[in-house]
């Protein structure tokens, strides 16, 4: 599978498998920017409000990524 940058499309390809993830789409989408922009774009400067809104968006996203991947690990098995 290719790398894919576009958050909308990777929650696309997720959602059948973690619909936990369906109530951050909104802000998950809104990160797109420190996805890709930040690193290609200078122009792109965040303030500090968004930057850490991003930080706290994405440790909330990466702790329930945690529990869905455990819970899957379990069911399988693992």
């Amino acid at each position: 599978m290719p790398w894919r940058h576009d958050l909308g499309e990777l929650l696309e390809l997720v959602r059948p498998f973690a619909p936990e993830l369906v109530p951050f789409e909104d802000r998950i989408i809104s990160m797109a920017p420190f996805a890709v922009e930040i690193r290609y774009d200078e122009e792109f400067e965040p303030s500090i409000d968004e930057a850490s809104e991003a930080f706290r968006t994405a440790l909330e996203v990466y702790e329930l990524i945690n529990v869905i991947v455990e819970r899957g690990e379990a069911a399988e098995g693992r």
